[in-house]
């Protein structure tokens, strides 16, 4: 009988870790980008993409068109301005560790941002000043320990009034960032990123001037695979690359949460969580095995 309860015990410690933090989580949404609000609770997450080498963060954009605003800004040779001949940004040295204001890409709109780390941002003028602007950016804060720096990663143009699935894996200075199952931009940062959240958040999203939508925001620090990010896009969209049985973007949501614990004891595979009024879609783990998830914010526990 000691031993069956000792037992018992042991294999409730292994699956639940009372207490633990999960690793990675899934936020269903959607959320609207005109203006900034947190898409990722700070309850839901152990800051474990921030601080570990490896990690993923993926989510789907809705982009209406581009608001036409009066805004112009010219390239240059400041640290902040663009090359008029490329219009790609360079590394630029922060003015001290905790003020980058004077790095600022003026014209740009945040599109989301993690920890105030890592922004993916877009030119949403159209600026005759710049013929080479380049429309969408990743901008990471970096360090070499005694300095902080903005190092900026170009992107092609973000498509507009259709879901995009975007992707972000990092391991180490390593960055490499999809749209839908495509690979565009794998790029290594001088320094290496930061791992102090800057921002006071996990992940926030939208600006006054964007309109659109976000959700499906996954956050892991697994990095996944070209192969797995292939196989998300494919399980979880409909030939017109939607995410499925999704009619409109702007589908209302529930702020209510629900956490799916699990290990590798259960299951090694994960979900991705469907919008409110559809069906889950199963999604292939790294097992081959399909699992499901409902709406609502979702997290999907695993521990380290």
């Amino acid at each position: 009988m000691v031993f069956l309860i000792i037992l018992v015990s042991i294999l409730i410690f292994a699956l639940f870790r009372p207490g633990s933090k999960p690793t990675s989580l899934i936020v269903n949404g959607p959320f609207d980008l005109g203006s900034s609000q947190s898409i990722v609770p700070m309850s839901l997450d152990n800051t474990g993409f921030l601080k570990q080498g490896d990690g993923t963060f993926q989510c789907f954009v809705y982009m209406d068109n581009l608001a036409k605003t009066g805004e112009v800004n010219t390239c240059g040779i400041q640290p902040n301005q663009p090359s008029c001949a490329s219009g790609l940004y360079g590394e630029c040295q922060c003015s001290n560790i905790n003020d980058c204001g004077n790095c600022a890409h003026p014209g740009y709109r945040e599109l989301f941002s993690l920890y105030g780390v890592y922004k993916l941002e877009i030119l949403n003028i159209p600026d005759a000043s710049r013929q080479n602007a380049v429309s969408c950016q990743l901008v990471i804060r970096t360090t070499d320990a005694a300095n902080t720096f903005i190092e900026t990663i170009s992107l092609p143009p973000l498509p507009v009034q259709k879901w995009v699935m975007i992707s972000i894996t990092k391991e180490g200075r390593e960055m490499n960032i999809y749209f839908n199952d495509a690979l565009v931009s794998s790029s290594k940062t001088i320094n290496l990123p930061t791992a102090t959240n800057i921002g006071g958040y996990v992940a926030n999203a939208g600006a006054s001037g964007l309109s659109g939508s976000i959700g499906l925001i996954y956050l892991s620090t697994e990095k996944l695979s070209s192969s797995k990010i292939s196989s998300l896009y494919t399980y979880s969209t409909d030939t017109r690359g939607s995410p499925k049985s999704i009619e409109t973007k702007s589908t209302g949501f529930s702020m209510a949460t629900q956490f799916l614990q699990s290990s590798p004891i259960l299951s090694n595979s994960f979900s991705l969580p469907q919008f409110n009024n559809v069906q889950p879609i199963p999604i292939m783990g790294g097992d081959g095995a399909g699992s499901q998830v409902s709406p609502l914010y979702n997290v999907r526990s695993s521990y380290a």
